[in-house]
């Protein structure tokens, strides 16, 4: 009988994920090993370039167990067709952030950071 492997734990996993600034309604994607960490990093104001954004509400996320799956699928939701992706995943979230009128197209800045590249903003 073959061994079972090992149960990963949740710091065993990486985390894509997708913020809502409660300020102004845009977006931030990113990836982490401890997503509860990374949002009270957000909202606790150690994040620098997203400071004068706080709160932050965690609208979506998806698990990875490698670390390449979820920087991957960061870049990817960076993309015109990860942001459709998106915006489709996200509707209901998204209608309520406009007042349910319906989500408007964006228009994306993208900044580079060390490591990769950071959605600045979404812009309507």
């Amino acid at each position: 009988m073959a061994a079972r492997p090992p149960r990963l734990s949740e710091h065993d996993m990486f985390y894509t994920y997708v913020l809502m600034s409660k300020i102004d309604n845009k977006l931030y994607v990113g990836y982490a090993t401890d997503l509860k960490k990374r949002e009270s990093e957000y909202n606790d104001g150690k994040v620098i370039s997203t400071r004068n954004r706080r709160p932050f509400k965690l609208i979506y996320y998806e698990a990875c167990e490698n670390k390449m799956d979820a920087i991957m699928r960061e870049k990817y939701f960076k993309t015109g067709f990860g942001r459709r992706f998106l915006e489709n995943r996200l509707e209901n979230a998204l209608q309520a952030r406009d007042g349910g009128r319906g989500h408007e197209k964006q228009k994306v800045v993208i900044k580079k950071i060390r490591g990769g590249l950071q959605i600045k903003d979404w812009k309507k």
